[in-house]
């Protein structure tokens, strides 16, 4: 009874770690001091029509730059959904308010061995642990049914 209960602790740890990945790895960073305010994409949106948005570097996924507020620049970070350097309803928003846009190379993406192993090896994890129980119950039945056979009729 406790190796099973140590299999199912391990299997539940490693389903939460493999889960907190996923979850830490989809939420953007905060912006450090320097990459200024954190902006949502309505905000930012309402700022470049309001010409707050002096210049902007567009990337994949987000956008940095400086807009003005009371006369001096500050830098901001924002995030978006969808590949901001590719809308081009935010493209002629930004070219109509003439505010400056560079447009950051999509970084490459480059996997290691160990987020390889962390995503994959669940899986295999799994099937053991359904092999290991299901060879459990397979020999628990084949008790029963020998306790049932060497009982006496009553």
């Amino acid at each position: 009874m406790k190796k099973q209960l140590a299999v199912a602790v391990v299997f539940m740890a490693v389903m939460v770690g493999n889960a907190a990945t996923i979850d830490v790895a989809t939420k953007p960073p905060p912006p450090s001091p320097e990459q200024g305010q954190y902006l949502s994409y309505e905000t930012f949106i309402n700022e470049v029509e309001a010409g707050l948005i002096k210049a902007v570097s567009l990337g994949e996924y987000s956008m940095t730059g400086f807009k003005t507020i009371g006369g001096k620049e500050e830098p901001f970070k924002c995030f978006a959904r969808s590949g901001s350097s590719q809308d081009p309803l935010l493209l002629r928003l930004l070219k109509e308010k003439n505010v400056s846009i560079s447009i950051q190379p999509a970084p490459k993406h480059e996997f290691g061995v160990w987020q390889v192993l962390w995503v994959f090896l669940p899986i295999p994890i799994v099937l053991v642990v359904v092999v290991v129980v299901f060879v459990y119950l397979v020999r628990i039945n084949r008790k029963i049914e020998r306790l049932l056979k060497d009982k006496p009729a009553s």
